[in-house]
């Protein structure tokens, strides 16, 4: 029968409206509104995703702090290179609940392997970091 209305010479768009109940037209125009939202949000939101620009490193050996800047890629290597040695001993660090200064084993303990016999600025068994004196510097990863 709902097909007869397709076939017929005077079907028209009011011959659906007529056939729909009030919450039916309610739900149209609700999802009328959400599209409408929905396209001026994607249209006035940003390109930021909210990712890191700069990351905080310690070499492993010294115990220098670096302010990393991420690259515009968005993304580089770790261990960064320590521009002063040219060796690949920067990790990231972080500032635990007590707040002592560590290194993540994830990160520390490949170098560790690699660097037998060397001394290091953290203890190999908390991973707790001594900073060395000298001012943090800022350097553009790689």
């Amino acid at each position: 029968m709902a097909l007869d209305a397709w076939r017929g010479s005077e079907f028209c768009v009011s011959t659906i409206w007529k056939s729909l109940k009030p919450w039916q037209i309610g739900l149209f125009a609700v999802s009328g509104v959400a599209l409408i939202v929905s396209i001026v949000s994607t249209l006035r939101s940003s390109d930021d995703l909210g990712l890191a620009t700069k990351l905080e490193m310690v070499d492993i050996l010294t115990g220098d702090r670096f302010v990393v800047k991420i690259p515009g890629s968005g993304s580089m290597g770790i261990p960064g290179k320590n521009p002063q040695t040219g060796e690949a001993t920067l990790v990231p660090y972080y500032q635990d609940e007590t707040g002592a200064f560590k290194v993540n084993d994830r990160y520390a303990m490949p170098l560790v392997k690699r660097l037998k016999g060397s001394a290091f600025a953290f203890d190999q068994s908390t991973f707790t970091i001594t900073f060395s004196e000298k001012d943090v510097e800022t350097i553009v990863g790689e």
